[in-house]
């Protein structure tokens, strides 16, 4: 099995380029950040990795297998990110017309919600978890949410929220296994969350 370590702070950002490899290979094709070309991913994490307040990182031998970054700022690294990159996100979604009319349709709709489309009720969240597709099912990411919540139990947080995509059944089907509860639903992202006891 592998070994699942937390990341201090200033040991992080070298592992960015490993990060946003595995990113690649085990993401979805229909999640935007799946088109960003392997530099423009790793400057996307390496905003991320400076923004997080738990990196947990998964190794089988030197390889990264898996990962969970969470915290409360995390909002912030993308706005930094897409503040940085807005010329290279724009010529994404040129190329890739199905994903510039999902954002143009969100960015439509974002006057008639009552709430933030992207506001969760918790203000920690898992923003990303990761593993190697090759090993997908045989535990690892149960073990990565449980190296979370210990190190949140031990920080006084009791509860924490992510939010995922409806039709990402498989994401969806994990969360629902490891105990997290459906808070609400917005167009296709699906609000989660999980009381530590």
């Amino acid at each position: 099995m592998p070994d699942i370590l937390f990341i201090p702070p200033d040991d992080r950002l070298p592992f960015a380029r490993d990060i946003a490899a595995l990113h690649l290979t085990a993401f979805p094709s229909s999640h935007f950040t799946t088109l960003f070309s392997i530099n423009l991913l790793e400057s996307y994490y390496s905003k991320l990795l400076s923004y997080s307040d738990a990196v947990i990182i998964a190794f089988d031998a030197e390889n990264v297998v898996g990962f969970i970054l969470a915290g409360t700022n995390l909002g912030y690294g993308v706005s930094k990110f897409v503040s940085a990159y807005r010329f290279s996100l724009f010529a994404i979604l040129l190329k890739n017309p199905s994903h510039l009319c999902s954002k143009i349709i969100s960015a439509l709709n974002l006057p008639f919600r009552r709430t933030s489309r992207y506001k969760s009720n918790h203000s920690y969240r898992l923003f990303s978890i990761c593993v190697s597709p090759g090993i997908q099912g045989k535990g690892l990411g149960s073990q990565l949410l449980s190296s979370l919540e210990y190190y949140l139990a031990s920080s006084s947080i009791s509860s924490y929220g992510l939010s995922v995509k409806s039709s990402n059944s498989a994401a969806v089907r994990f969360y629902l296994m490891n105990g997290f509860l459906v808070d609400r639903s917005d167009g296709d992202l699906c609000f989660m969350s999980k009381g530590l006891p």
